[in-house]
């Protein structure tokens, strides 16, 4: 059976789950050099049309080394049917990082040390009700390197949800049903 939404498209669960889980932005690490936790993980707001709310989300550098970090607000939109997505600039129905700044943007973080970073959602006066989706990725900056060798970026990212209020109407059908047994039944009634 596959079920679709017409309006609100993915349940927040189903999103968070989605990042945390699947795509692994809860910690990230290199191996034997970067180490990177973020808290909180999730941040799940409502909110109503012209409202600004501030929050905080720390940064641990758990390695032996400073890095660098910049901060970037980016949405996040599912890819096909099996639980993908995308951290993205592009805006969709959906977005949220416009509405997101954070402060510091670039910062060295010291080795073994939690840094804190300021994140403000504005809403818009004229944002239509219902979920945004977002997250701001705090990604390292590899030193430079004079040769021909690749360099690698780490990124963590906490999930951004945010609902604002207003009249919203949901739905959802049916699209297609392909049962796997021959007999139903409804509260221990064959039917």
């Amino acid at each position: 059976m596959r079920l679709r939404k017409l309006s609100f498209g993915w349940t927040v669960g189903t999103i968070a789950v989605i990042l945390i889980a699947s795509i692994g932005f809860v910690k990230a690490q290199a191996p034997d050099k970067i180490q990177l936790a973020i808290s909180p993980q999730v941040l799940d707001t409502q909110v109503n049309k012209g409202d600004s709310i501030s929050n905080e989300f720390r940064l641990t550098n758990g390695s032996d080394e400073a890095i660098t970090i910049v901060a970037t607000p980016k949405n996040f939109t599912p890819q096909g049917e099996d639980g993908a997505i995308d951290l993205t600039t592009d805006d969709t129905t959906y977005s949220l990082a416009k509405w997101i700044t954070v402060q510091p943007q670039t910062i060295i973080i010291p080795a073994k040390s939690t840094q804190s970073f300021d994140v403000d959602i504005n809403v818009p006066t004229n944002a239509e009700p219902g979920s945004r989706f977002g997250s701001v990725v705090f990604a390292t900056t590899p030193p430079e390197s004079d040769s021909a060798a690749a360099v690698v970026s780490q990124e963590i990212a906490p999930v951004i949800l945010v609902t604002v209020a207003g009249d919203l109407v949901e739905s959802a059908e049916i699209v297609d049903f392909y049962p796997t047994k021959s007999v139903w039944s409804n509260e221990n009634e064959i039917i």
